[in-house]
């Protein structure tokens, strides 16, 4: 064998760390993925509790529009007299229900039934319990019956009432407001 006189070297090149400058790359790039995931899903939680809160607001209404119409079917709301929730309907004047002050006990009907919760297990409560109002509407004709009196005396008439019902959900923020016609 021949010698040359040079020896082989096997020493390692200068490294540029070009790999390192790539990994840091990449593991900002996952970084910044990690992170708007968890800014996604903390937002789609949030969501999901809003709507949680104005399911339990509007069940809440439901159970107001419920009360409203058990008191007038047991005939426990009869004087209308335009305080304490009993309003009589007038067209000349603006809807009841945008007037009053409906944190105000005097304008309003509370809720009388079982406190409604919002976790069973641990029984909170709602933020506050629906309240309502009950209007008597005029008199109106009966199915079948026309809109004047007739020959034969005054047309039959049935009574109606109009109850308007807000509920209020985990928090005070959310709100529902129903509205149903009745006739007991």
């Amino acid at each position: 064998m021949r010698s040359t006189g040079a020896t082989a070297s096997f020493a390692p090149k200068r490294q540029r760390g070009v790999v390192l400058i790539v990994a840091l790359i990449l593991l900002l790039v996952l970084t910044m993925i990690g992170v708007g995931v968890t800014q996604s899903t903390s937002l789609e939680e949030r969501m999901a509790g809003n709507n949680r809160d104005k399911d339990l607001a509007f069940q809440a209404g439901e159970a107001g529009l419920r009360q409203g119409e058990d008191g007038l079917l047991q005939a426990i709301y009869t004087n209308f007299n335009n305080s304490g929730g009993l309003y009589q309907f007038d067209p000349n004047v603006a809807p009841i229900w945008t007037t009053i002050n409906w944190s105000d006990p005097n304008q309003t009907l509370a809720y009388q039934g079982t406190p409604l919760v919002i976790d069973i297990n641990t029984g909170k409560p709602l933020a506050q319990q629906p309240v309502l109002i009950v209007e008597q509407m005029p008199p109106v004709p009966a199915p079948g019956q026309n809109l004047g009196t007739t020959e034969y005396g005054d047309t039959p008439t049935i009574q109606l009432f109009r109850i308007t019902s807000l509920g209020t959900g985990g928090d005070a923020n959310s709100q529902a407001m129903l509205q149903s016609v009745y006739q007991p």
